[in-house]
């Protein structure tokens, strides 16, 4: 007998057009997943006034390059990368605030400081979100291919009030080093 592994959504969630949940994943309360546009549709989450703490990857950078209108935001990542690209945002107009790049050992490959340095630093400030990124989604969690990354994620998730998960669809069902994240987190 083949027995499917079932699926939990939680309460207040939002799914975008051809987005695929797979077998045994839970996905807790107040949860965004979409497919294609979740740059643009995260980035219309951000208020104005906020202090917004930015993982590094992909997903991040569409967020990044998607705000526009918005007032006195903070933003802090620890990505050189979604850096430049807020810094270029501010000075076409598309938003006035401010950018705190969180330093640390820089790793060369992906442009974003990641050490105990980092971990550090980023334990000084509160967020009001957190746009967080994954190697992969299990039914086991949210998880990084390296150790150093899925630290700062925890880290910043604990020091932000929301944490938004921003991810492809390819990431879901897949598995990963280090987890960092339960999905009803």
């Amino acid at each position: 007998a083949c027995y499917a592994k079932p699926v939990h959504i939680g309460n207040d969630c939002w799914f975008g057009a051809n987005v695929t949940v797979c077998r045994g994943v839970t996905v807790g309360d107040d949860c965004v997943i979409g497919a294609g546009s979740v740059g643009e549709y995260a980035a219309e989450m951000i208020r104005d006034g906020e202090i917004v703490m930015f993982d590094v990857g992909e997903a991040a950078q569409s967020v990044a390059r998607a705000v526009k209108n918005k007032k006195n935001v903070t933003f802090i990542t620890n990505s050189v990368t979604i850096a430049s690209i807020l810094l270029d945002k501010r000075e076409a107009g598309d938003y006035s605030g401010r950018v705190i790049l969180i330093g640390g050992e820089l790793d060369a490959q992906g442009r974003f400081a990641c050490s105990p340095d980092a971990y550090e630093e980023i334990g000084k400030y509160s967020a009001d979100k957190a746009f967080i990124t994954a190697s992969a989604v299990s039914s086991k969690g949210v998880s990084s291919f390296n150790t150093y990354g899925s630290g700062y994620s925890a880290k910043i998730m604990e020091h932000s009030e929301h944490s938004i998960l921003v991810t492809g669809s390819e990431k879901f069902g897949r598995k990963s080093l280090a987890i960092f994240a339960p999905l009803s987190r």
